[in-house]
């Protein structure tokens, strides 16, 4: 009876000890909840569930960074920082505030991008999420070296996008979200595609807040000026390579508003109004006339000769 005693016991503490430390081996295995990754190996993060996998590194290997729906880093030895972000990931959320201190440190900010894998998944814990985002705003801003380095380890267009939210942006965690938008882009390491641009201007007409405005121009334009003047130009540069919908019509109205309030806020282009003629001509098929006249008067008495606007299309309808 105790020698069986003695041999559960030892299977417990076997079980235990598998739980609470991951034992690589040169195949990639899932790493599980609550698992300590030693230093030294590959860890790579499946970008659809959140799930991490290790291996220890083969000699000789070339690293890939584009596998499919995965992203690889090296584990770096164990520091202050590390140690705090892997007390997070074990349910320890008194090291929050530390990492948010050390965030804005140079060094600092590299090594949490270097862990942005582990810290990733906590996004979804929502006690921490605002922190989580401006720790990893933080750790970027005016830091070169750990964009790069999240960026060996994040799909950045994907996770850039995700970032942009048009439900609400009044939503708690828009202002912050946007700050790590604007600490990837704010250096040219990574650039706004038109779809995320015009995601931005869209959150533009939508927010009330001039502190949120402002904060959106210069994710989009970070040059000087007047905050009008700057959403004009990047507006009537990213609609023509968008589709006319519920969201751009929004940001075509605005643009509209500004420019009949300041005529000389900003000149047409051609690409723009090429664009309106399009959108004219696909909107003639529609039973409601009403978009159509309103982008027709855009076209011509807005955006174009106000003093030549062609009759002959309102009279068609």
């Amino acid at each position: 009876m105790k020698s069986k005693l003695v041999c559960y016991l030892l299977c417990l503490l076997v079980t235990v000890f598998a739980v609470e430390e991951f034992i690589p081996s040169s195949e990639w295995q899932v790493v599980k909840d609550g698992q300590h990754i030693p230093p030294g190996l590959e860890i790579r993060l499946d970008l659809e569930n959140m799930q991490r996998e290790a291996r220890i590194p083969l000699e000789g290997e070339k690293q890939l960074s584009n596998i499919k729906n995965h992203e690889i880093v090296v584990v770096q030895p164990d520091s202050d920082i590390t140690r705090a972000i892997d007390a997070l990931t074990h349910g320890d959320y008194s090291s929050i505030d530390y990492l948010v201190d050390e965030s804005s440190d140079i060094e600092h900010g590299v090594i949490i991008a270097k862990n942005a894998n582990k810290l990733l998944p906590l996004l979804e814990i929502k006690q921490l999420s605002h922190d989580i985002y401006k720790i990893i705003a933080a750790s970027l801003r005016n830091n070169v070296d750990a964009q790069h380095e999240f960026g060996n380890i994040v799909h950045i267009q994907k996770f850039m996008d995700g970032l942009l939210d048009l439900q609400d942006v009044r939503k708690e965690n828009t202002k912050i979200k946007l700050s790590v938008l604007g600490a990837l882009v704010g250096n040219g390491t990574f650039q706004l595609n038109n779809e995320l641009k015009t995601k931005l201007l869209v959150l533009y007409v939508q927010a009330n807040e001039e502190a949120l405005r402002h904060k959106i121009i210069n994710i989009l334009n970070d040059g000087e000026g007047d905050v009008k003047r700057r959403f004009c130009e990047v507006a009537e540069e990213a609609l023509p390579t968008a589709t006319l919908n519920k969201n751009t019509w929004s940001v075509l109205r605005e643009l509209a508003r500004l420019k009949q309030e300041e005529r000389k806020l900003f000149k047409a282009g051609s690409k723009f109004l090429d664009w309106l003629d399009v959108n004219i001509n696909l909107l003639r098929s529609e039973a409601d006339t009403v978009p159509l006249r309103e982008l027709i008067r855009y076209r011509h008495e807005v955006f174009g000769n106000r003093f030549g606007s062609r009759r002959d299309d309102l009279d068609e309808l």
